[in-house]
C-alpha cells in the first residue's frame, strides 16, 4: 500500500477551505483510524478487481494488509466493492474506454 496523497479526496473538505493545512501538517505523524484503513483494503480490493478483471466475491478470505493491520474479505466487503467496481465499469463503458 502507498502512503496517503498529500491532496487527497477525503481530505478535501479542509484543503480547499485552508489549503496551508496540508503544509502545516508535514511531518506530523499519520495516525490512521480502523475505518480509513478499512476504507483502504476495499480500494486495493476495488483496485485488483478492475484490473484483474476479477468479482469481488472471488476475493471473499483473501486477507489484505494495511499497515500493520489486516483485512480479510468478506461478503459484506465484496458487495460493497463490487458497487463501486460496477460504476466505474459502467463509466469506462459511457466514455468508449477499452477492457
Amino acid at each position: 500500500m502507498g502512503t496517503h496523497s498529500l491532496f487527497s479526496a477525503s481530505g478535501s473538505p479542509k484543503w480547499i477551505e485552508c489549503n496551508g493545512s496540508t503544509y502545516m501538517e508535514q511531518g506530523l505523524p499519520d495516525e490512521e483510524t480502523e475505518y480509513a484503513a478499512e476504507g483502504t483494503a476495499a480500494h486495493e480490493l476495488a483496485s485488483r478487481c478492475l484490473s484483474g478483471g476479477t468479482h469481488p466475491s472471488e476475493h471473499i478470505g483473501e486477507v489484505i494488509k494495511v499497515g500493520e493491520r489486516e483485512f480479510t474479505v468478506d461478503a459484506d466487503m465484496a458487495g460493497n466493492v463490487n458497487v463501486y467496481v460496477q460504476f466505474v465499469l459502467q463509466q469506462r463503458d459511457l466514455l468508449g474506454g477499452g477492457a
